[in-house]
């Protein structure tokens, strides 16, 4: 057997970081994708559908794409994930049916399934045959942060263009996911993939056993999961929101890209602000600040209220790597994996039940009003929640 080349290895590490950037601008539709359907003529339940198809996509296929990462190599899955990526651009170019729109939301679905860990493995794969192990922490840092700024700058020109044309929108997401193709078939493959077990009923039970009967992961699993699918479940229908107050399609991609701006730089900063605020008062503030902001939303139809929606985007990106150590420091070491991959199981069904209801209710009663229902049911579901999980803390 032919030994990699710790030269063409090395070479994956800058390569992941153009991969970022193109894989940014293959979905860069995201800020305007909303708007888009309201150009097809869609309403709010149809828009609730096409979000929710994603989301159950993803959680129908995330156990068995999670096998298939076992089976095949790192690379394989991430191309197959590519040209689905590829697919989904395409479809959205050449749809003006709700039938065709509904593939492409399955087609996001199936790549974001098959995309989500898998480039993560490859990369510490490469560092691990190449003895760099120590620096993947920092690396993946200065990675997270070339996607978020990507996309920052994705976004804002996604609404430029759509200002002018959604063709050329999907058009430049088909190169862009042609690039990116290119770019994951240039990847090297490391040699030190282990093929694990494939995971059976005598593991997964015992894994719910622990979520249920500890009590300090069952109350952190359900916080997380409440508030991850509330705050993702409205992505899209921020957009509709903004567009309802006189935003223009434009003014809705600058907004997303301030969005993907300041979750960036607050997740950055997330280390620092646990020095000036505890974790206990986090747990508190978090749930309250994001139902606050909500009804507001909710209460005051004005211009300048997209800087709610960028001031949610603050709270978010502080939240991720809050809740993740929140979550990963109470879980037992040989169940971590599949713990936490039934909570990616559960926010995913969350959100897709959580997308139909505000998509359904938003055509009965107002986007508005469902805003400032969501920050009191918010409020009222994680504060207790929140209080339990705090006391524990102190315990």
């Amino acid at each position: 057997m032919v030994k990699n080349s710790k030269e063409m290895l090395q070479k994956n590490l800058y390569k992941f970081n153009i991969y970022e950037i193109f894989d940014s601008f293959s979905v860069f539709w995201v800020s305007i994708v909303a708007i888009f359907y309201l150009f097809l003529g869609f309403s709010l339940t149809q828009i609730g559908i096409l979000s929710a198809i994603t989301f159950a996509v993803i959680f129908t296929l995330e156990i068995p794409t999670g096998i298939l990462g076992d089976k095949l190599d790192r690379k394989t899955v991430m191309i197959i994930a590519s040209l689905f990526n590829l697919a989904t651009a395409i479809l959205l170019f050449i749809s003006t049916s709700f039938i065709g729109v509904f593939a492409a939301a399955a087609c996001l679905g199936i790549s974001r399934t098959l995309k989500s860990g898998t480039n993560i493995a490859l990369m510490y794969d490469t560092h691990k045959a190449i003895k760099r192990e120590k620096d993947f922490k920092k690396f993946r840092s200065k990675n997270i942060a070339i996607s978020m700024y990507s996309r920052a700058i994705a976004v804002v020109i996604g609404g430029v263009l759509a200002g002018i044309s959604f063709k050329l929108v999907f058009g430049l997401a088909i190169v862009s996911s042609a690039i990116h193709f290119l770019i994951v078939l240039s990847f090297k493959e490391p040699r030190v993939f282990t093929k694990k077990k494939t995971p059976h009923l005598g593991h997964l039970i015992p894994s719910f056993g622990e979520i249920i009967k500890t009590r300090k992961v069952l109350v952190t699993f359900l916080y997380g999961i409440i508030i991850t699918g509330i705050v993702e479940g409205l992505v899209r229908f921020h957009q509709i929101f903004t567009k309802e107050i006189g935003f223009t399609t434009s003014h809705v991609g600058f907004l997303f890209g301030l969005i993907f701006l300041f979750a960036g730089f607050s997740s950055h900063l997330s280390s620092k602000i646990d020095k000036k605020i505890s974790i206990k008062k986090s747990i508190i503030l978090i749930p309250f600040s994001l139902s606050l902001l909500y009804i507001l939303l909710g209460s005051v139809n004005l211009y300048f209220i997209g800087w709610f929606i960028v001031i949610e985007a603050i709270v978010y990106g502080y939240f991720m790597p809050f809740i993740d150590q929140l979550r990963n420091q109470y879980l037992s070491s040989e169940r971590r994996a599949t713990i936490l991959s039934i909570s990616g199981f559960a926010v995913s069904v969350y959100i897709m039940i959580i997308s139909l209801l505000i998509g359904f209710f938003s055509d009965i009663f107002g986007i508005d009003r469902i805003y400032f229902g969501l920050g009191i049911s918010l409020l009222v579901i994680t504060m207790p929640l929140a209080i339990s999980l705090r006391n524990q803390l102190r315990q």
